[in-house]
């Protein structure tokens, strides 16, 4: 069986793509029982997009594909549906929460018609946990080139415990960072910095935790004077540490634990608490990029425009089960040609190519 890209005829399935529910005048009819039925029901399926005419005809629906992409986090993430139930967010959003991973789409190359990758629409929210190690990975691979043969210093900045709501004492660590980044210090010592935010809770202290982890490029600092620059920026606030990277492996595990981290285990248990974190962290950004790392586009996907949708898994899945060449070609390419399908794999083991495959 071919490791790399293969050889096959030109495509018989037209490209399409799903409707744009955006511009969908009916599309709040077909809104998904409301978020906070996950915690009694099993989910359900979201609207079938249209198919192409005269190629799906029997199409058979994947009702389970949801399951491996959520089975890890699934008690947490009926949790996180009652919040944003609670919040009174937008139907739009918690329907895209909902449905995270039940359509799947095929995309093939522009360059290269032999390579094909399997994508699943998702609903990128903050507060899902697959999509959130979606981001991290996609900021992880675009962060770490530009560490390279850099020294790298980890630094984490708190500020003082209090009492007061976590929106108050988010705004006051955002500013403070932002009173440290205009200090003669930093701007002597740092020439790119980028911080992740993360939030823990006290369940004995009733206490938030607020506090940003820095990654930076640049000179020694002496955690004396950051601690007092942080004083001086926080009214108060002395609590600073100091990592020396050492490698960009190093630099690598820092990202993977800190990188788009909202919701802490300290944080999920309480319903209170999680309604009072998802609303603190409304409209904020959790990935500050300043000085030189402003123009790294961490969040850019770098060959997003060389791929065109070219059919649906249903359609795969129907195509696989009246024996259609093609399709066993295009399943080959997807299992084998190209490594962006590792995640969702699992959506494709009870496809069987029906014919044996070109040497």
């Amino acid at each position: 069986m071919p490791d790399g890209p293969i050889d096959c005829a030109p495509p018989t399935l037209p490209l399409w793509r799903p409707p744009d529910t955006a511009h969908d005048s009916t599309a709040h009819h077909r809104t998904p029982p409301l978020a906070h039925a996950l915690l009694d029901a099993p989910e359900s399926t979201g609207p079938t997009p249209t198919p192409p005419p005269d190629r799906f005809l029997e199409p058979t629906s994947l009702t389970d594909k949801p399951a491996f992409r959520h089975s890890g986090w699934a008690p947490l993430r009926a949790r996180v549906a009652n919040a944003l139930e609670r919040l009174r967010v937008s139907p739009r959003r918690i329907s895209r929460f909902n449905h995270c991973g039940e359509n799947y789409w095929i995309l093939r190359h522009h360059g290269d018609p032999a390579r094909f990758r399997l994508c699943a629409e998702t609903c990128r929210d903050r507060f899902c946990v697959p999509c959130g190690q979606a981001r991290a990975a996609l900021i992880q691979s675009n962060l770490l080139p530009h560490l390279a043969d850099r020294t790298v210093r980890f630094i984490t900045l708190t500020i003082r415990s209090n009492e007061l709501p976590l929106v108050t004492q988010l705004d006051a660590l955002y500013a403070g960072y932002r009173a440290l980044r205009r200090s003669q210090l930093w701007r002597a010592k740092v020439d790119a910095a980028c911080a992740f935010t993360e939030t823990t809770y006290n369940a004995g202290t009733h206490r938030w935790h607020p506090h940003l982890h820095v990654l930076t490029l640049g000179r020694y600092i002496p955690v004396l004077l950051l601690s007092k620059a942080w004083a001086l920026a926080t009214n108060g606030s002395t609590i600073v540490h100091v990592q020396f990277c050492k490698s960009t492996q190093a630099a690598a595990s820092y990202v993977t634990k800190y990188v788009t981290k909202p919701l802490h285990p300290s944080c999920t248990h309480d319903p209170n608490v999680l309604i009072e974190l998802i609303h603190a962290l409304k409209d904020r950004k959790l990935l500050l990029c300043t000085g030189q790392a402003r123009r790294w586009r961490l969040l850019t996907k770098p060959d997003a425009h060389n791929w065109q949708i070219y059919a649906s898994l249903d359609e795969l899945r129907y195509l696989v089960t009246i024996e259609d060449p093609l399709a066993a070609l295009v399943l080959s390419a997807l299992r084998h040609g190209d490594p962006a399908t590792s995640e969702f794999t699992l959506a494709l083991d009870d496809l069987t190519p029906f014919t044996d495959l070109p040497p």
